[in-house]
Order: structure tokens, then C-alpha cells, then sequence
């Protein structure tokens, strides 16, 4: 996880399981990527997060991504 990203800034953990977006089931990292991805610049995602055993949801707001050098 890049600092600074929006998953850091949403308050993801390294071992945390994306179950749902927006209350819709997220079974690979490739989906929630593009779902990421589709979602306008401005526009919150809830997410909800399996974390030691217990469901919490948090909202990750998707940015621009920098330029590659």
C-alpha cells in the first residue's frame, strides 16, 4: 500500500478482505481495481472490510492517479 493512497487514507491494513462495494460482493482484487477505477474523481465508495474476524466498513474516496516516470 502506497502512502498517501486512498486506501491508506481510508485506514486499509495490509491483510484487511474487501467483501463489498457499495453493498455489492467484491470476489477478486482485479473487481474492486475496476470498480475503483470507474468511480469519478469526487465520488465516495463504501466499502466493507474483513479485518481479525470482524466486518467494519469504510469509505475510500478514489484520486487521481500521479504521472509514471
Amino acid at each position: 500500500m502506497l502512502p498517501g493512497s486512498p486506501a491508506q487514507r481510508a485506514g486499509l491494513k495490509i491483510a484487511d478482505w474487501i467483501a463489498k462495494i457499495n453493498g455489492q460482493d467484491a470476489p477478486s482484487a482485479q473487481q474492486v481495481q475496476e470498480q475503483v477505477e470507474a468511480t469519478p474523481l469526487g465520488q465516495s465508495l463504501t466499502l466493507e472490510v474483513q479485518r481479525q474476524g470482524k466486518s467494519l466498513q469504510v469509505q475510500l474516496q478514489p484520486q487521481e492517479l500521479p504521472a509514471r516516470r
